[in-house]
């Protein structure tokens, strides 16, 4: 079983160098725009991003998950010819909806509230989708592999291009807006190329009519899903809009990508949990395995949550030359960074439950529980975002990945039953709210104060029989050097 974990662990980390420190690198955009546009402008961008993740999900219909499904077990010409199919089946879909997307033109440049003199940014948008989505099921071979090196290291120059070239454009020939866009085609050209050069030996010049059939029955369900769970993700960002305006949005999205420390945390852990329950499930030791990595995985999401809780204020009030984490005009709505945080922890349970569903084949749930999801975060902003303002924005997310992450916890346990440590899972997480009130009462302390109360977290766990007594000694080892 250690072994076992040992391997999760290792590409974890390797799909972590793309997914934490390339977004960990763009996440320095934040603070860069965040110092320099306005609230209004930030808010375009946050905008078409939004709409940008929605048409991500059209144009590849769960067709990568259907991929990795079918093609895991196969070797070889099968392998070719199922990479073949689904790639073109991406194409069509892509080529067709970005015709139809320069067709319908001049709509979709008011729909993205975008004026006159900023249509070519819808162009760059356009361009983004459709790259993006003709890489996808190269970058899925690459983990069926377990390339994840290379994974990696393509993700990871791809924001750094993206973020050069935010620094060049804007600093060095003044673009406004348009700039981040132009940065993201680039960058976007650049991964499909290159991912494309590692992978084009599997493409087998064909398209297997049935194969495409059989993938497609298993991909689209997905569709409903994923769009449920891209609406999930970005609609209360028109909705802000719509309601509060551009300013309004431009705050509130800048607070709520501090949260990304949640995200990337359950990003990283998505990427190799897939291919490794999928390979590990069926072990008889699979239950009580994945059990343990599952309250393993609960402690390191406690610890992100209580760190930021803790020292938030401290870290926004940290300034180097006159930039700050986020801008002076965005601070006002700090207060909903832990409750972002939360509502990616739930979003990271819900990550862990859902490969249960993947394994049984039992896709055509998943827009039932998503969708449901997406209604009560919609309902709760529409019904009270008004009189409530941003941080109901912030309390809808939680809500509706804390009933997304209950939802797939319930359904999973008829699908693959699972040893969970329940006493230790209750332990955690009692002791966590505890210090999170704590957190929250000794907000003005110092630093120094505040740092000695997070630090009894772990001496709490140990003198309450949270860690094993081998993980103990281990911890005391540590602590001895």
């Amino acid at each position: 079983m250690i072994d076992k974990i040992k391997q999760l662990s290792v590409e974890t980390v390797l799909y972590g160098l793309s997914t934490f420190v390339g977004r960990f690198i763009n996440f320095f955009l934040v603070p860069f725009y965040t110092n320099i546009f306005p609230p209004s402008e930030y808010g375009i961008v946050t905008n078409i991003y939004a709409y940008i993740a929605v048409m991500n999900i059209i144009l590849l219909y769960g067709m990568d998950s259907a991929y990795m499904k079918t093609a895991s077990p196969l070797e070889g010409q099968e392998r070719k010819k199922a990479f073949s199919t689904a790639w073109l089946g991406v194409l069509f879909s892509s080529t067709l909806i970005g015709f139809l997307l320069m067709v319908f033109y001049g709509a979709g440049v008011s729909a993205v509230s975008l004026n006159p003199e900023q249509s070519g940014i819808y162009l760059l948008a356009v361009g983004v989708l459709v790259f993006d989505n003709l890489g996808a099921i190269q970058f899925v071979q690459l983990r069926l592999e377990q390339k994840a090196l290379l994974f990696s290291l393509i993700r990871i120059v791809n924001i750094i291009i993206m973020v050069a070239l935010n620094f060049v454009l804007v600093l060095r020939f003044d673009l406004g807006v348009e700039a981040v866009f132009i940065s993201n085609f680039a960058a976007s050209f650049f991964s499909f190329t290159v991912v494309s050069f590692f992978t084009f030996k599997y493409f087998a010049f064909g398209f297997d009519k049935v194969l495409f059939k059989k993938m497609a029955k298993f991909a689209l369900p997905y569709l409903p899903a994923g769009l449920a769970s891209a609406f999930l993700q970005v609609i209360d960002r028109p909705i802000v809009e719509g309601i509060l305006g551009l300013e309004a949005l431009g705050i509130y999205q800048a607070n709520y990508r501090l949260g990304i420390f949640m995200m990337l945390y359950g990003s990283m852990f998505q990427f190799a949990w897939q291919p490794f329950f999928l390979k590990h499930a069926r072990g008889e030791d699979a239950p009580l395995l994945i059990g343990r990595i599952f309250t393993l995985y609960l402690l390191i999401g406690f610890v992100i949550l209580l760190f930021f809780t803790f020292f938030i204020e401290n870290l926004l009030a940290v300034s180097v030359r006159g930039v700050s984490l986020i801008g002076r005009d965005y601070t006002s709505a700090s207060g909903i960074i832990p409750i972002i945080l939360s509502a990616y922890l739930c979003n990271a349970v819900y990550i862990f439950f859902s490969v249960g569903i993947l394994l049984r084949e039992k896709s055509t749930i998943v827009p039932v529980f998503v969708g449901t999801a997406a209604i009560i975060k919609i309902s709760l902003n529409l019904l009270f975002l008004k009189s409530a303002g941003i941080y109901l924005a912030a309390w809808a997310s939680f809500g509706a990945y804390a009933f997304l992450a209950l939802s797939f916890y319930i359904y999973s346990r008829k699908t693959f039953p699972i040893e969970f440590e329940k006493k230790k899972i209750l332990l955690l997480t009692v002791i966590s709210a505890v210090f999170i009130a704590l957190a929250y009462s000794i907000a003005d302390y110092p630093i120094l104060a505040k740092g000695v109360v997070f630090l009894l977290f772990p001496a709490a766990l140990m003198v309450f029989g949270f860690l094993r007594p081998s993980e103990t000694r281990r911890l005391k080892q540590l602590f001895r050097r």
